[in-house]
C-alpha cells in the first residue's frame, strides 16, 4: 500500500481503474437485469394483451347478446303492433263493408220508389190523358144536346 500511498500517479491510475471496473459491473449488471425486466415487461404486456384481448372479446359477445335481445324484443313488439293493427283494419274493412252494403241497399230502395213514382206519374198522365178525352166526348155531347134542345120549338 505505500506504492499507492507514495505515488499520486498510481493511486490515480488504481482510482481510475477501480471506476472503470465498477462502470464496467454496472454496465453489464444493468444489461442483465434490464434485459431480465424488459423481458418481464413484454410478458406482462403480452398477458395483458392477452386479458385485454379476452375481455374484450367477453365484451363484445356480451354486447352483441344484449343486441340480439333488444332486437328480438323489438320484433315482438313491432308484431304484436302490427297484429293488432291488422286486426283494427279487418275490424274497419267489416265496419265499410256493412255501411256499403247498407248503402246499396238504400240505394237499391230508393230506385225502386223512383221506379215506382215513375210509372205511377205515367198511369196519372195517361189517366189525365183518357180525362181529357172523356171531357172532350163529353163537351161535344154538351154540345149536341144544346143544338138539339136549340132545334126543339118552344112550347106553346
Amino acid at each position: 500500500m505505500n506504492i499507492l500511498q507514495s505515488n499520486p500517479a498510481v493511486l490515480f491510475l488504481a482510482a481510475t481503474a477501480l471506476a472503470a471496473a465498477a462502470l464496467a459491473l454496472g454496465w453489464w449488471l444493468n444489461n442483465r437485469l434490464g434485459q431480465s425486466s424488459l423481458e418481464v415487461a413484454r410478458r406482462r404486456t403480452e398477458d395483458l394483451l392477452r386479458t385485454s384481448r379476452r375481455e374484450a372479446d367477453k365484451a363484445r359477445r356480451a354486447a352483441l347478446l344484449r343486441a340480439r335481445e333488444e332486437s328480438f324484443e323489438q320484433r315482438n313488439k313491432v308484431e304484436r303492433d302490427l297484429r293488432a293493427k291488422k286486426g283494427q283494419l279487418v275490424k274497419r274493412e267489416r265496419e265499410l263493408n256493412l255501411q256499403r252494403q247498407q248503402q246499396q241497399d238504400i240505394e237499391a230502395e230508393f230506385d225502386g220508389r223512383r221506379e215506382d213514382l215513375r210509372k205511377t206519374e205515367a198511369n196519372l198522365v195517361d189517366k189525365e190523358k183518357q180525362l181529357d178525352e172523356a171531357r172532350l166526348g163529353l163537351d161535344g155531347l154538351v154540345q149536341e144536346q144544346n143544338t138539339r134542345l136549340e132545334q126543339v120549338p118552344p112550347p106553346g
